[in-house]
């Protein structure tokens, strides 16, 4: 329903499932740094996103998972800090 009432819930999904579910979302190539340890990945968050654009919803997801994002040529890579 974000396409239609501008909001984004998960409420206690892995990290790496929003990443996925973002990715998809917005029609960008979103991955998580090979380097990534598993228990980060598998971390459970609940996290609302409205109407924000996706650079701003990276940060604040990474604000949360302890991690961090960067551009990566069209899409973005997020990794541990």
């Amino acid at each position: 329903l974000y396409w239609k009432t501008g909001v984004l819930n998960f409420e206690n999904k892995p990290l790496q499932y929003i990443v996925a579910e973002l990715g998809k979302m917005q029609k960008k190539e979103i991955t998580l740094d090979a380097s990534m340890p598993e228990a980060v990945k598998l971390q459970v968050i609940t996290i609302s996103f409205t109407r924000q654009p996706l650079e701003e919803m990276l940060t604040e997801l990474c604000l949360v998972a302890k991690c961090r994002w960067a551009k990566h040529g069209n899409g973005y890579i997020i990794s541990a800090q």
